[in-house]
């Protein structure tokens, strides 16, 4: 089995490279792109806030199938499909951590024009890209769900003890969570503006690329953690980590054109 599928990419990969003697020029193509999504959070401002403790997206995958179809010589408009992941998370003390309810992948469904700005003949060059689309999202359902623990079953963030080095004590500073409420929206898809850069290198029909993404979500509700109460060294704090569902991400791509 495994002889099989290396000689059909083998066939496949020879077709692709030897097409041009079997081709005339085509306004289509078709790629991929693949790498990290990091969803955007932001820390609000609270009585009694935390130093450090703060709201932190975390690293998921993303990936995407495109056609594209060329309008003009720098024009064209394209349509992709794909999976994404916006994992939610916190940071304290220099550690990270997702939070309670956000995981899984989602499919998102963009489309958009993208301009060309070529480096002379050299195969270099930029695509500049607007698109507009949709991401699923994975926090759907969980909307004002609230805890409120039992003093043996507190969520721990942290596990940080210092020694005093004159009386001995130990310190403990760990965050202990006795009450929080989440905050979700109840669409199953989050609207999504994503202008994109692409630095690219061609060869004949084949073109790679590594791409900058800044999506924008305009309705900015995705997720919410509400923390009424939290102890740290004994006392009582309060914290609010939202997450518009704004997300970075790095992509490499490959795009063939018939």
């Amino acid at each position: 089995m495994k002889e099989r599928l290396s000689t059909l990419l083998v066939l496949l990969i020879f077709f692709l490279l030897n097409i041009d003697a079997y081709s005339q020029d085509s306004r289509w193509s078709v790629g991929i792109q693949a790498g990290r999504t990091q969803l955007l959070g932001f820390t609000r401002i609270s009585y009694e806030q935390i130093p450090e403790f703060e709201a932190q997206g975390m690293g998921g995958v993303n990936i995407q199938v495109f056609g594209r179809y060329n309008l003009y010589k720098k024009v064209s408009i394209f349509a992709s499909g794909g999976i994404n992941n916006l994992v939610s998370g916190m940071r304290f003390q220099g550690e990270r951590g997702r939070n309670f309810q956000t995981n899984g992948v989602t499919p998102q469904f963009f489309a958009g024009i993208d301009y060309d700005i070529p480096f002379g003949n050299s195969g270099f060059g930029i695509l500049s890209k607007l698109a507009f689309g949709l991401t699923g999202s994975n926090a759907t359902g969980k909307n004002r769900d609230r805890f409120q623990m039992a003093e043996n079953e507190f969520p721990v963030i942290g596990y940080s003890t210092i020694r005093d080095e004159i009386t001995g004590n130990i310190e403990d500073r760990s965050i202990y969570i006795r009450d929080v409420e989440i905050f979700a929206s109840e669409y199953k898809f989050i609207h999504h503006f994503r202008p994109e850069l692409s630095f690219y290198k061609k060869y004949n029909r084949h073109q790679f690329s590594i791409s900058a993404v800044f999506a924008l979500a305009p309705d900015r509700d995705f997720y919410t953690e509400n923390f009424y109460h939290l102890e740290f060294k004994g006392n009582r704090h309060t914290a609010g980590h939202h997450f518009g569902g704004h997300y970075t991400a790095l992509l490499f791509g490959y795009e063939f054109r018939f």
